[in-house]
């Protein structure tokens, strides 16, 4: 399904010349109306207006009035479900089943919209003051909401002529989805590709903080999001049978940022087996209609606590490789144990849990090491594709930020910060190429094993390296921009030598042995190569 008319009809086609290809003779092709639907998957509407149909009515608190509603409504809900299958048939009367699905879906509506009101809803305004008051006005408000909503209905009935633009998963898709008519609810397998970055209107945010614990925010536990992508893998589990699977291509942050805490939570106590493989944008983009990086996305629901993250590292496409020569090269490993706050790691080989197990050992990490006031070193929070720029001295770019340290150690840093393994680190746990501050802090520093000696012997080599990076860079004139007429292009990749002498020392001290060490400087060697 989809909320956009031109994606359901294209699906629909693509759907039915699947079937043609493989006949050898022509065939009247099944009616697709009730199978591939246009609706809005995460909440129900009827125009603006939320409709949240309440289908677990408890009869034990509501009366007789709420189970006759329950016994008239399964009697509907298995003949739009009977309709429904009949309409599939190329040979059925489909326009008189299409009437009678709509009369049928149109009464159980109003009747389900009634039994709210008598049984949940408040008709006189409450007076006065206070969190009671606050709560009973909640409820008569949304009371007339849902009375607004049956004449809204009863007007369509009407108008036999007018559409019905209302989809609810229990009402369109009972024979899979209601509790009343199966007792097997849930789809096997949910795939898809779910839109990301849409805006809210404050009330569907509400509902969504009601319905999705990936939307709820919790001070010191987890952040939550309302970032389409995030909800619709939880609705996914939701329309998920016990034991069934779900596969979604989402935004490589899903397993990259803070605002994932949530969802991860979530998944992380209900989900024993996780899986995602991860691709690049650069240098080519992955998918053709994906201008970013992404992952594929995958889990089994089966309410237990997480003990496989199987991932893989991110992989990059270039004009001499295929999709199907990554697909099918794709190396999978365990990296339960190595998740960071929001940020699964995004790994491979068994030699990058090595290197994980080594850092993660480090006394420090840069963020313990911030001072408020000492020596800037300075970072780009946005770009940087194959290398991070890091200087002791401002570039004056409006992306430009910087970390304040202790003057013994802060140039020491900006090698650190400047190595093989920081930008192996950055490909483990960011979303790339943009940096974001928690990103840079959570980074560790062995800082027992720093004494005096590897202390200026690794200032030595950045003050180096700043030399070499500043006389490889361009100045470069530009009008794309209003405000910026040339800007220093840096070519990194030149000073590829020195980055490899900050690795040489930097890696003992996190206790790397050579291998590990030739590893990280030759991690993604290739690409990094390439001119910026």
């Amino acid at each position: 399904m989809d909320i956009e008319r031109g994606a359901v009809d294209i699906a629909r086609l693509r759907f039915w010349l699947s079937l043609i290809v493989d006949e050898e003779k022509p065939k009247a092709l099944p009616n697709l109306d009730y199978k591939i639907v246009v609706g809005n998957s995460l909440v129900s509407k009827l125009g603006d207006d939320i409709i949240d149909i309440d289908w677990n009515v408890d009869t034990t608190k509501s009366g007789a009035f709420a189970q006759k509603y329950l016994e008239e409504s399964k009697v509907v809900l298995t003949q739009i479900s009977k309709e429904q299958k009949e309409f599939f048939n190329p040979e059925s009367d489909k326009k008189k089943l299409a009437e009678d699905i709509r009369k049928l879906k149109i009464d159980l509506l109003i009747s389900q919209l009634e039994m709210m009101v008598n049984t949940k809803g408040i008709e006189k305004q409450p007076v006065g003051t206070g969190k009671t008051t606050a709560k009973q006005t909640e409820i008569y408000l949304q009371t007339m909401g849902w009375k607004n909503s049956i004449k809204d209905l009863q007007k369509l009935k009407n108008k036999p002529e007018a559409p019905l633009h209302f989809f609810d998963w229990k009402l369109d898709f009972p024979e899979v989805m209601n509790e009343q008519v199966t007792t097997n609810v849930g789809f096997d397998i949910v795939i898809g590709n779910p839109p990301y970055g849409a805006k809210f209107p404050q009330e569907d945010k509400i509902f969504f903080r009601n319905r999705f614990k990936s939307a709820i925010t919790i001070s010191g536990v987890q952040k939550g999001s309302f970032d389409t992508y995030s909800l619709f893998i939880e609705k996914g589990f939701q329309l998920l049978i016990s034991k069934g699977f779900l596969m979604k291509i989402v935004p490589i942050s899903v397993c990259s940022g803070d605002s994932m805490t949530a969802l991860h939570n979530f998944l992380l106590v209900n989900c024993g087996v996780i899986k995602f493989s991860s691709y690049s944008d650069r240098p080519q983009q992955i998918f053709s209609s994906a201008a970013q990086a992404v992952s594929i996305f995958s889990f089994k629901k089966d309410f237990t606590v997480n003990k496989y993250i199987y991932s893989t590292k991110m992989y990059r496409k270039d004009a001499t490789t295929s999709i199907k020569e990554i697909v099918d090269n794709l190396r999978f490993t365990n990296s339960k144990g190595f998740e960071l706050v929001g940020r699964f790691a995004k790994i491979s080989l068994d030699i990058e849990k090595a290197i994980l197990n080594k850092i993660f050992k480090s006394s420090s990490s840069i963020g313990k090491l911030l001072k408020s006031k000492g020596v800037k070193i300075y970072y780009r929070m946005a770009g940087g594709r194959y290398y991070k720029v890091i200087t002791d001295y401002p570039a004056n770019l409006s992306s430009e930020k910087h970390l304040v340290f202790d003057k013994k150690i802060a140039k020491c840093l900006g090698a650190f910060l400047s190595s093989n393994l920081l930008w192996w680190y950055n490909q483990v746990y960011t979303s790339y190429p943009n940096w974001k501050a928690y990103e840079i802090e959570s980074f560790p520093i062995p800082l027992d094993a720093l004494d005096n000696e590897k202390i200026e012997q690794l200032e030595k080599i950045f003050s180096e390296y700043l030399k070499d990076i500043e006389k490889n860079a361009n100045v470069r004139e530009t009008e794309k921009y209003a405000n910026i007429d040339s800007f220093k292009e840096y070519k990194i990749g030149r000073s590829k030598h020195l980055i490899d002498k900050i690795d040489d020392i930097i890696g003992p001290l996190y206790g790397l042995t050579k291998d590990e060490i030739h590893f990280i400087k030759k991690y993604e060697i290739n690409y990094r190569l390439q001119e910026e």
